[in-house]
């Protein structure tokens, strides 16, 4: 994950501002819905667009593990996130986490569909820094420390932020807390 000098830390101050202004602490579990809200995205589930049964079968049946979800601005006013219903529910979490965060970073849409293949629309760059402010928003480094230093397991982690396990190891691995306590 090539970012940029700064961005982890860009990104830590971004999603307490973030968290703040929906009254939260970093050790509080974000609604991934009411964050959605606060920046103006409706979010839908692939059930719920009407685009016919072959497309919807294609992304729900046939390759329903590749597409988690996708963020469309319908006009200057209006953005459309769109999920994979299907995906378990802390795939959802991540899923709308990384995707506000395009939002959160004004990051162009660019969205690409092929008939066999989705092309991702955005570039790497931009792709890694939605993945990292995601990471940070779900499972905020300061929490992560918390937990390492209290000795909680990453299962008891990942309950109370609803996120995957692998995320939860994720962002106990990199968050430093690990390296601190073994000085």
């Amino acid at each position: 994950m090539a970012l940029w000098h700064g961005y982890r830390e860009y990104a830590v101050t971004v999603a307490e501002k973030v968290r703040t202004n929906l009254g939260l602490t970093a050790y509080d579990r974000i609604d991934m819905f009411k964050l959605a809200t606060y920046y103006g995205i409706t979010v839908v589930g692939f059930d719920e667009i009407d685009c016919g049964d072959a497309p919807l079968k294609h992304f729900t049946t046939t390759r329903w593990q590749q597409l988690s979800g996708y963020i469309l601005p319908v006009d200057e006013n209006y953005l459309l996130m769109s999920i994979n219903h299907l995906h378990p529910e802390e795939r959802i979490r991540s899923t709308m986490g990384h995707e506000t965060s395009h939002v959160i970073l004004n990051h162009e849409f660019n969205l690409l569909l092929t008939e066999e293949k989705i092309c991702a629309g955005g570039s790497k760059d931009q792709e890694d820094e939605a993945d990292w402010l995601g990471g940070e928003l779900l499972l905020p480094r300061k929490a992560a420390r918390r937990a390492v230093f209290n000795k909680i397991s990453i299962e008891q982690v990942r309950q109370h932020f609803g996120v995957s396990i692998e995320m939860a190891r994720w962002r106990i691995n990199i968050c430093g807390a690990q390296k601190m306590t073994r000085r």
